[in-house]
C-alpha cells in the first residue's frame, strides 16, 4: 500500500459542529504508514552518518582530524549514550560490566545450565514455590 493509498482510507471523527476531533485509520493503513516512517528515519540516519563521515574524511585530508584511542572512543560513546539513557546507567558501571564479561566467558566455555520450565529453574535455585 502506498502512502497516498493509505491516506485515502483515513476517516475523521467530528464533533456536533463538524470540527475534526480525531482520526480513524484502518490497521493495514496504519501499518503501511508506520513502515514508511521507520524506513524514512533509517534513511535520514544513514544520510546523517554519511555527512559525518564525509566531514571527518575532509578533516583527515587536511590533517585536522582528531584521533583518539579505541578505549577513549568507547568511553565517549558510552557517555553519549548515557546522556540519552540515564535509566540504564547501572549497566555501564564497572561492576556490572565485570559481571557481563564473566557471564560471556561462562557462555563461551559452556559453564551454564538450561531448564525446560521455570519451575525447574526455581527448584535448582532452591527457591520455594
Amino acid at each position: 500500500m502506498t502512502i497516498p493509498e493509505a491516506l485515502t482510507t483515513v476517516r475523521y471523527v467530528t464533533d456536533v459542529e463538524g470540527k475534526k476531533t480525531g482520526v480513524l485509520i484502518p490497521l493495514a493503513a496504519w501499518e503501511a504508514l508506520l513502515a514508511y516512517w521507520i524506513r524514512l528515519v533509517e534513511l535520514l540516519e544513514d544520510q546523517e552518518d554519511r555527512a559525518i563521515l564525509q566531514e571527518w574524511l575532509e578533516e583527515r585530508a587536511t590533517g585536522q582530524a582528531r584521533t583518539i584511542s579505541l578505549d577513549a572512543l568507547e568511553q565517549e560513546l558510552v557517555c553519549e549514550a548515557l546522556a540519552f539513557a540515564e535509566d540504564q546507567a547501572w549497566f555501564w558501571t564497572e561492576e556490572w560490566q565485570a559481571g557481563e564479561r564473566e557471564a560471556e566467558a561462562d557462555l563461551a566455555t559452556g559453564r551454564y545450565e538450561t531448564f525446560d520450565t521455570m519451575e525447574e529453574l526455581i527448584d535448582d535455585l532452591g527457591w520455594a514455590h
